[in-house]
Parts: C-alpha cells; sequence; structure tokens
C-alpha cells in the first residue's frame, strides 16, 4: 500500500488566499475613501452655516446703522452666533466693516463698504 499525497486542494486554497487578499485591499480603500467623503460634506455643511450666520450679523449690522448711524460695537450678535466687527471711517459719509465668525475651527470673513445716510452697501467681498 502507498501514500498518495494529493495537491489539487493546495492550489485552490493559493487562489481563494489571493483573491481574499485582494478583496480586503480593495474594501479598505473604499472605506478609507468613504471616511475622507463624509469629512469633506460635513465640513462643507459647517462652511455653509458659518456663512448664513455671517449673513445674518451683516443684516442686524446694517439694521443697526439704518438706527444709528454713528453705531460702533466691537461684536454683533445675530440668533446664535456673534461675529466680530471692525467698523473704520475712510471718508466721512463711508464706512468699512470687517464681520468674522469662528465657528469648530472655521472663520470666515466679509468686507463691506457702504454709505451712511442712507444706509447704502457698494461692495462685499468675502476673504479667506
Amino acid at each position: 500500500m502507498t501514500l498518495r499525497q494529493n495537491q489539487d486542494g493546495a492550489v485552490m486554497l493559493y487562489t481563494v488566499l489571493v483573491i481574499g487578499l485582494a478583496a480586503l485591499a480593495f474594501l479598505s480603500a473604499l472605506s478609507r475613501t468613504s471616511i475622507g467623503e463624509f469629512y469633506q460634506i460635513q465640513r462643507s455643511i459647517e462652511s455653509q452655516q458659518g456663512l448664513a450666520q455671517l449673513m445674518g450679523c451683516e443684516d442686524e449690522l446694517l439694521i443697526q446703522l439704518q438706527a444709528d448711524p454713528n453705531f460702533s460695537a466691537t461684536t454683533i450678535e445675530s440668533g446664535t452666533a456673534t461675529c466680530d466687527l471692525a467698523l473704520s471711517s475712510p471718508q466721512p459719509s463711508t464706512r468699512s466693516a470687517n464681520l468674522s465668525l469662528t465657528s469648530n475651527s472655521l472663520t470666515r470673513q466679509i468686507h463691506l463698504d457702504f454709505s451712511v445716510s442712507p444706509v447704502v452697501v457698494t461692495s462685499v467681498s468675502e476673504s479667506f
């Protein structure tokens, strides 16, 4: 009686291992990409919310200036947002304002130029 060793199962085992490792590598790359995309989407949502809050502060500033042309403050509150404010008067009839809001480590800033009586916004720009 002779012992015969069958090698047919080894080829199949190696094939399954190679396919399994390739699938594992693919799924790892896919999950890493998905996590990165989720992070980018979350940051984009936070950025848009920050811009909406900053525009609310801009509206509040214009309301305050309409009521009092000599309005001067260092912060503006609008809803749940508190924005930092820097006002300047480059000319007697015009003023400039820099509004900034930091939320969740994101900072959004806008610069406004406007005339005072009546309040007319001449330019608005966002700086990054």
